[in-house]
C-alpha cells in the first residue's frame, strides 16, 4: 500500500508540475480564486491551434481576430503550446468595445519570441496608426520601449539583445507614479510618469505589427500585479486555470499537499 501511494505521489507531482509550464486544454476554465486571476480582464493564451480567432477567457469577450489575407499571422507550435507567428505585414487585432474596466492602474503580460532583429517590432499597439501606446524593441538603438502616454517623452527604456527564439515573459506595471518593465520575472527598469492603458481614438489594439517572431500567451490586468505576483506568472504562468485532475483527500489529519493536480487515497 506505502509502495503504491509512493508511485502515485510521484506520478502525480510530475504531472502538477508539468501543468503549470503547459498550456490546459480548450475548454479549462480560470479559477477565479487564485489570486492570479484577480483583475484579469483579458486572457489570450492561443491554445486554439487553428481557425482567425484567439478567445479570450477573461470572459469579457474581447475576442482577437487575425488580419485578413496576407496580413493573417500563423500557428505554429510554440515552447508551452501553441502560439501564433507573425511576418512582417501580419497583424491582429483586440476590439475593446467590451471595457476592459482600466482606469490608472494596468499590467499586460506577454510571452514573445524573436526571429530576428529590426527595427520598431510592436507587440502590442493601438489601433490609429501613430502607435504612440505601445510595447515595441527597436534595434536602433537596441532596447525596449514601453509608454502609454500618447508620447515618447517618458517611455520606459531599457537596452536588451533578446537571444533570436527564446521566449521571454514579459510585464508592465503601471500605477500611480510608477510604469515598471520586467523580463523574465525580474525588474529592469521605470519610470516615474504614468497613464492609463486608454484609446481615445479608436476602440482596438494591434497585435505584431512589424514584428518577426511570435506571440505564446497574453494577460491583461486592472491592476498593477505586484514584483512577486509576476515572479509567480513567469514561473506558473497557467497556474490560474483549473488543473485537468481534482484533489481528493481521504485522510482525517493535516491538509492536502499544494498544488494542482494531484490525486490522493489514502485508507
Amino acid at each position: 500500500m506505502i509502495k503504491k501511494l509512493l508511485i502515485l505521489l510521484l506520478l502525480c507531482s510530475t504531472a502538477s508540475a508539468q501543468f503549470w509550464n503547459q498550456k490546459p486544454m480548450l475548454g479549462r476554465r480560470i479559477n477565479r480564486s487564485h489570486p492570479n486571476a484577480h483583475g484579469l480582464v483579458g486572457a489570450w493564451l492561443r491554445n486554439e491551434g487553428s481557425g482567425n480567432t484567439v478567445a479570450d477567457l477573461s470572459g469579457n469577450g474581447n475576442h482577437e481576430i487575425f488580419g485578413a489575407g496576407a496580413a493573417s499571422p500563423s500557428w505554429i507550435a510554440g515552447d508551452l503550446g501553441t502560439a501564433v507567428a507573425f511576418g512582417v505585414g501580419d497583424t491582429s487585432t483586440i476590439s475593446s468595445a467590451n471595457n476592459f474596466g482600466i482606469i490608472d492602474t494596468t499590467t499586460i503580460v506577454v510571452g514573445v519570441k524573436f526571429n530576428s532583429l529590426s527595427v520598431d517590432q510592436r507587440v502590442l499597439s493601438d489601433a490609429d496608426d501613430n502607435f504612440n501606446n505601445r510595447i515595441r524593441h527597436d534595434s536602433g538603438p537596441t532596447r525596449w520601449e514601453i509608454h502609454f502616454d500618447r508620447g515618447t517623452a517618458n517611455a520606459v527604456l531599457y537596452t536588451h539583445t533578446p537571444v533570436l527564439n527564446q521566449l521571454y515573459h514579459i510585464a508592465f506595471v503601471n500605477r500611480a507614479g510608477f510604469q515598471g518593465f520586467y523580463i523574465d520575472g525580474i525588474f529592469k527598469a521605470s519610470t516615474a510618469d504614468n497613464d492609463a492603458l486608454t484609446n481615445t481614438d479608436s476602440n482596438a489594439y494591434i497585435l505584431g505589427s512589424n514584428l518577426n517572431g511570435s506571440i505564446e500567451y497574453l494577460y491583461l490586468y486592472n491592476r498593477a500585479l505586484s514584483a512577486s505576483q509576476i515572479a509567480q506568472l513567469y514561473r506558473e504562468p497557467f497556474g490560474m486555470f483549473e488543473p485537468v485532475f481534482p484533489v481528493w483527500w481521504g485522510g482525517g489529519i493535516g491538509a492536502p499537499p499544494a498544488g494542482g493536480g494531484q490525486v490522493i487515497f489514502i485508507n
